[in-house]
C-alpha cells in the first residue's frame, strides 16, 4: 500500500527537475510513489522526463498554473499522505523516514519539518526550523510559513479542505499559505518535526522588484479577504486583522530594502489603519 505520494509540478525547471526527482525516488521509505506533472513546459523538461526512472508517473498538461498541477497530481496518486515538491527544490536523504514515527501516531492534518535554503548551484545558504507556537493557526497568524514540500499533508484533510485554490486571483496568489490556513483550521492542526529535511532553492534572479512585491502584496490582501469569509467561525476577525498588520509591515520593509520610499510610506499608512481597527 502506498503511504506517501510525492507530487512534483514542473514549469520550465528542466535544469533542476532531475535533482528533484532523484531526491524523491532515492528516499528509503519503500511505500511511496513519485508523480511529475509537466505544466506545459517549453524548456528541456520534456527531454528530462523521457530519461526518468520508469517507476515515475508522468502527467503532461497545458499550462494552467501550479495549483491546478498539484491538484491533478493528488487526484492521480493514492498515498495516504501527500508531499508537494516543486521542480526546482529537493528532499534531504531520509526525509520520509524521519517522519515515520510521527505518521504512525499523529492525528494532525499536516506534519511540518525544517528546511535548508540553497542557491542556484545547490550551495547551502541558511537553515530554518519551524518551532510550534500554540496551534497551527497560532503559528500562521504570527506570519510564519514554510516551503510547500516541508509539509506532509494527510490526503483526507487535503480533500476536505478543497485542495489548492484554482481561482483566478492574479500572478502572485499565495496558494500555499491559503491552503495552510484551511488545513490548520481543521481538527488535528499541525505537528512539527524540528529537523532540516528539505532543500529550498533561492534563485538569484528572484530578487524582488517593486512590481513583484506589489503583485505579492495584492495576492495576500485577496487571500486574507477570502479567508475572512471561509474561517469566520474559527479565526476571530481581530486575529486576522493583526495577522494582516504583520503581513503588510513585512511588505513595507521589503519596499524599504528596495529603496521604494513611496510604496513603503503608502503601505505603512495602510498598516496604521489596520492597527487602529485592531486596537
Amino acid at each position: 500500500m502506498t503511504q506517501v505520494s510525492i507530487v512534483i509540478p514542473c514549469y520550465n525547471y528542466g535544469r533542476f527537475l532531475r535533482e528533484a526527482v532523484e531526491s524523491s525516488i532515492s528516499q528509503t521509505w519503500r511505500e511511496k510513489e513519485v508523480c511529475v506533472v509537466d505544466d506545459g513546459s517549453t524548456d528541456s523538461t520534456g527531454e528530462v522526463l523521457r530519461e526518468l526512472d520508469p517507476s515515475v508517473l508522468v502527467l503532461r498538461v497545458a499550462n494552467g498554473g501550479v495549483a491546478r498541477a498539484r491538484n491533478l497530481g493528488a487526484r492521480e496518486t493514492s498515498g495516504e499522505w501527500l508531499c508537494f515538491l516543486d521542480g526546482d527544490d529537493g528532499l534531504e536523504p531520509g526525509r520520509l523516514e524521519r517522519c515515520r514515527e510521527v505518521l504512525g501516531r499523529t492525528r494532525a492534518a499536516a506534519i511540518i519539518c525544517g528546511w535548508r535554503d540553497v542557491d542556484d548551484d545547490g550551495a547551502p545558504l541558511a537553515d530554518a526550523i519551524p518551532h510550534p507556537i500554540g496551534s497551527g493557526l497560532d503559528y500562521l497568524l504570527a506570519n510564519r510559513s514554510f516551503p510547500v514540500h516541508c509539509a506532509l499533508v494527510r490526503r483526507s484533510a487535503f480533500a476536505a479542505a478543497g485542495g489548492f485554490f484554482e481561482g483566478e486571483m492574479g500572478p502572485s496568489w499565495p496558494e500555499d499559505t491559503d491552503l495552510w490556513f484551511r488545513l490548520a483550521a481543521m481538527s488535528g492542526g499541525f505537528e512539527f518535526v524540528p529537523e532540516v529535511l528539505c532543500r529550498f532553492r533561492r534563485h538569484s534572479r528572484t530578487v524582488s522588484r517593486s512590481e513583484r512585491i506589489r503583485e505579492s502584496q495584492v495576492g495576500f490582501r485577496q487571500m486574507i479577504a477570502r479567508l475572512g469569509g471561509l474561517l469566520r467561525d474559527v479565526v476571530p476577525a481581530d486575529g486576522l486583522r493583526k495577522y494582516h498588520v504583520l503581513v503588510e509591515t513585512s511588505f513595507a520593509c521589503r519596499y524599504l530594502r528596495r529603496g521604494d520610499l513611496a510604496a513603503a510610506r503608502e503601505t505603512l499608512r495602510y498598516v496604521w489603519e489596520l492597527y487602529e481597527k485592531s486596537s
